[in-house]
């Protein structure tokens, strides 16, 4: 495997727990009100639109390494 398999499976399996954990989170009907990154409260907005989403959009963003 070269850098860039590597570097798709850990994408891969990233998806799949978000995935599955956004899942579970509908499921039980518990959406997330605080980021997990800064703990600070996640817009409404953004919950609405992003749902099962646990982190604000700044903190997202610099997960994905869009920063």
């Amino acid at each position: 495997m070269d850098e860039i398999d590597v570097a798709q499976v850990q994408v891969d399996a990233f998806l799949e727990a978000s995935l599955a954990a956004a899942k579970s989170i509908m499921r039980a009907g518990m959406p997330h009100l605080y980021c997990e990154g800064c703990g600070e409260e996640i817009p409404e907005e953004r919950r609405k639109a992003m749902l099962g989403c646990a982190r604000c959009a700044e903190c997202q963003a610099e997960m994905e390494g869009k920063r």
